[in-house]
């Protein structure tokens, strides 16, 4: 996982491609009416379902994403988006999420645990590249699961219909995630949890599984983010969060496909080791321990001299706590990049 704090790139929500459903939020929604992310307190995150919701990170070289997920179905399992996952016609290197985190900074590396591989639709690539990755289309197959061998925490429940629950005006819901910055207002979220909600505003379709809702705001980051529904007294997942604006959120209704592709991740899971070429609609990153003792000889020089430069930056900074934090773990991390390049030479 790549900690370089300037290397790291915030994953906005998709912004949406239909500008008439802006117009009727603009028309329709005051400024008081729209629901923004709110933190979740220290006390409320040891409960279901916050403790099962974490920070995603998505690492493509030595640049890095950051994104939302769930734990969800089983506790190998991350349910998430895929846009967090693939840029500029790529999929990610590595998912690492940090569950129930909830703070002013970063978790530190040994909250985040690494996915062993991860299942998505094979054709949300193509929808990108054919219609652009703010199509209805791509959102419509905007959906992704991480796994595991190791039990990540308590799964949370899945509805096999989930739109049936978001289009219920009777039904409320709420979303979690960690929005970088709130679209309403611009407020920086830090690395807090928040909740959206409870609303029981209708969620109505735009393509198949892709739905929306107006009122409801989130920010960059909340992508990928669980959509819970609480008819039954406890929270269940209705959707997945993927797209918005200052007025209204998209999400990614759960259905049977998703399932589908979650069924998928769990058959891996039981499976020979993978092959070195991943398959269409699938991608297993390499099981190394870490990021460092996965890398070559020549990348591991790369990284040192790029841990080494921003060590010079840090120093900088004016505000000693922080300093003191970053340069922490970025003599940690050089420490272990200094080790392999010793190992591997």
């Amino acid at each position: 996982m790549n900690l370089v704090a300037d290397m790291r790139k915030f994953c906005s929500l998709r912004k949406w491609s239909l500008g008439f459903i802006l117009g009727v939020a603009l028309t329709t929604a005051g400024v008081s009416q729209v629901l923004i992310p709110q933190r979740v307190g220290n006390g409320v995150i040891v409960e279901a379902p916050y403790a099962s919701t974490g920070i995603l990170e998505t690492r493509f070289g030595r640049s890095s994403f950051r994104g939302s997920g769930t734990i969800a179905r089983d506790p190998r399992l991350i349910f998430t988006a895929a846009h967090v996952s693939f840029d500029r016609g790529r999929w990610a290197d590595e998912i690492s999420i940090a569950i129930a985190w909830n703070g002013g900074s970063d978790a530190p590396l040994g909250r985040y645990q690494r996915m062993r591989g991860y299942r998505f639709f094979s054709s949300y690539a193509t929808n990108v590249a054919q219609y652009g990755d703010e199509s209805d289309e791509a959102f419509n197959t905007d959906f992704l699961v991480g796994f595991t061998t190791q039990y990540l925490g308590n799964a949370v429940g899945v509805r096999s219909d989930g739109a049936g629950y978001l289009a219920n005006g009777l039904i409320q819901k709420f979303i979690l995630g960690y929005p970088a910055e709130r679209d309403r207002d611009g407020v920086n979220g830090y690395y807090y949890m928040h909740r959206t909600g409870p609303f029981n505003t209708v969620f109505t379709q735009l393509l198949d599984a892709y739905y929306y809702v107006q009122n409801v705001s989130t920010g960059s980051g909340n992508s990928g983010g669980p959509v819970f529904e609480t008819s039954s007294g406890s929270a269940v997942l209705a959707g997945i969060l993927i797209s918005g604006t200052e007025f209204t959120a998209g999400v990614y209704a759960i259905d049977p496909p998703a399932l589908k592709v979650s069924s998928n991740a769990l058959s891996a899971l039981n499976s020979a080791p993978p092959a070195a070429t991943p398959t269409p609609g699938s991608r297993m990153p390499g099981a190394g321990s870490s990021l460092v003792s996965s890398l070559a000889l020549n990348e591991l020089n790369e990284l040192r001299e790029t841990l080494v430069a921003r060590m010079a930056q840090i120093r900088k900074i004016k505000n000693l706590q922080a300093r003191v934090i970053q340069l922490r773990r970025i003599r940690t991390l050089l420490m272990q990049v200094n080790q392999q390049i010793q190992a591997t030479s």
